[in-house]
C-alpha cells in the first residue's frame, strides 16, 4: 500500500513544509516530506491533513488528482478544525 497525505488550505496559497497549498485537496506521496515537515503539516491550524492510504496504484504520480468524496472529507474535517479552534480561543 502507498501512503499520502491529502493536504487543504484553508486560504490558497498558504505556505508550509516548503510548498504552497491550496483551498483543493491536494494528495502528496508520503515520501515527499521529511518527518520535520509532516509534523508542521499536522501542527498548523490552517491545514487538514489526512493520511490516505492506497493499493490500487492510483494517484497524483499517475496523474490521478483526490478525489470528490476526498474533499468533501477535507471541507467536512476543516469546518470541524475551524470550529475547534473557535471554542479553544484561537
Amino acid at each position: 500500500m502507498a501512503k499520502f497525505y491529502r493536504i487543504t488550505a484553508f486560504r490558497n496559497g498558504h505556505r508550509r513544509a516548503g510548498m504552497a497549498h491550496s483551498t483543493q485537496p491536494v494528495e502528496h506521496p508520503a515520501s515527499r516530506f521529511n518527518k520535520d515537515q509532516v509534523a508542521q503539516l499536522l501542527a498548523d491550524p490552517r491545514l487538514v491533513v489526512e493520511e490516505v492510504e492506497r493499493d490500487d496504484g492510483k494517484g497524483p504520480e499517475n496523474g490521478e488528482g483526490a478525489s470528490a468524496e476526498g474533499g468533501a472529507a477535507a471541507k467536512k474535517a476543516a469546518a470541524k478544525k475551524a470550529a475547534a479552534s473557535k471554542t479553544d480561543g484561537k
